[in-house]
């Protein structure tokens, strides 16, 4: 992450919003700016999309916001180690650091 402003745990086709960490830069202010404008215009979505949304439009403006995914093998979500049973397949000591489950 250092030379990210955000680092995402991926949930399968895009970044999950319950579980980020986020440089204080103005880049990641503005995506949290705009995610909020999002969900406060659109009353009912899924924060997740506000904020996968928030990451598209301020790409196209080319903005300069740069994302890494957390790795995926440590920072699991809760379909990959609950039902798929991700860390049954692998090394005790390699398996996931965090899982994020609603």
């Amino acid at each position: 992450m250092a030379t990210a402003d955000i680092a995402a745990l991926w949930d399968i086709l895009s970044y999950n919003s319950g579980f980020v960490a986020v440089k204080p830069t103005n880049i990641s202010k503005r995506l949290y700016q705009v995610t909020k404008s999002i969900a406060n215009n659109h009353t009912g979505l899924h924060d997740q999309y506000c904020l996968n949304k928030a990451i598209k439009i301020l790409r196209q403006k080319k903005v300069g916001l740069k994302i890494v995914r957390l790795n995926t093998e440590r920072f699991l979500n809760g379909l990959q180690y609950f039902e798929e049973r991700k860390c049954d397949q692998m090394n005790q000591s390699k398996c996931a650091c965090v899982v994020h489950n609603n």
